[in-house]
């Protein structure tokens, strides 16, 4: 039964979603020859959010706020990063979505396990943050080929 604290956790989550999905980034990076083109890796906030928001809050509001972005983005507005609607369900996007449901649970169980403070999140947490970003770039040399 969700109570009225709860609710509050569910909406404060999704609003942090939500706005971190529509703060996007771009970093430059140079080509390694010597050419005036850049190649720009645009990224969200939306991992390091989804990583903060469960620790600090329980799994299942993250798993339920989560839940309620995708829903909205997929059948009510087009909040994601590249646009929404059911056309999204077809792109390699959506997966990575898909894949924070993972992350969550990962993220709890490490938390519960080890108690994470601060120097804990920095170590375990942003490990893969480089990985994920690499994941991108290869995904779009995949396609264009």
């Amino acid at each position: 039964m969700l109570n009225f604290y709860k609710l509050i956790e569910i909406l404060v989550s999704v609003q942090s979603i939500v706005i971190t999905s529509m703060l996007p980034v771009y970093i430059p990076l140079p080509f390694i020859y010597k050419s005036s083109n850049n190649f720009e890796l645009p990224i969200t906030w939306q991992i390091p959010t989804i990583i903060l928001l469960t620790l600090i809050f329980h799994k299942k509001v993250v798993i339920r706020a989560f839940s309620i972005y995708i829903i909205l983005g997929l059948f009510i507005i087009p909040i994601f990063h590249q646009g929404g609607s059911l056309g999204y369900l077809l792109t390699p996007n959506f997966g990575y979505l898909l894949g924070l449901y993972p992350l969550i649970k990962i993220i709890d169980n490490l938390n519960n396990r080890n108690k994470i403070n601060v120097g804990n999140f920095l170590k375990n947490g942003l490990m893969l943050f480089p990985l994920l970003l690499l994941i991108k770039p290869i995904e779009r040399l995949k396609r264009s080929k």
